[in-house]
Parts: structure tokens; sequence; C-alpha cells
């Protein structure tokens, strides 16, 4: 998994999202409840929410090196809150709603 340098994050004081990031980039498995935002698997959307165990699971595996995190939630309603964040942000931006120039991918 690729972390994204401007990562959006919710739910985790600072202490504990440097724990998260570790997890993630070694992926080990977060609580049931942990969210990620992540570019989409299949390039056709904005965005896509996924339990982080969810991606952990063996049908994933395959895709991990592929997958670009642009959020952390400590739960879904904090994933949908992020992503609301996400896109008034890219729409503030004048980049005609680009979300990889946004994110620099």
């Amino acid at each position: 998994m690729k972390l994204v340098d401007a990562l959006y994050t919710y739910g985790y004081n600072d202490r504990k999202m440097k724990k998260v990031l570790q997890r993630i980039k070694e992926n080990r498995k977060l609580s049931k409840r942990a969210q990620v935002i992540i570019y989409p698997l299949i390039h056709d959307g904005l965005f896509e929410i996924y339990s982080y165990r969810h991606l952990l699971s063996p049908c994933y595996k395959s895709l991990l090196k592929d997958v670009v995190v642009l959020g952390v939630a400590s739960d879904r309603a904090g994933a949908d809150e992020l992503v609301v964040n996400i896109v008034q942000d890219v729409y503030d931006s004048d980049i005609d709603f680009d979300i990889k120039r946004f994110f620099g991918l």
C-alpha cells in the first residue's frame, strides 16, 4: 500500500496516528472499525471506502501493491466525513476535479 503525502485523517490523535500509519505500511491489522479511503482500484469513480481489514483479506493480497491510501478514519462515519472534506478541497482547487493531480499521483 502507498500512502499519499497529504493523507486525510479522522478520529485518531497524533500519537495513535503514528501507530496506525506504521501498521498500514507493514500491512498489519488495525481495529475492526478502521476505514481507508483509496484511489479506485479499477479507476472508475473518485474514491472507494473499505474496511481496512477487508483489504487485508486473501482476495485483495495481490492488489495491495496497487492500493493508494488517500485517507484513514477510525470508523465509517469518519470515512464518510473525510470523503466530503476531500471532495470539497478538490472542488475548491483549480485542477478540474483531477484527483490524481490533487494528490500528486
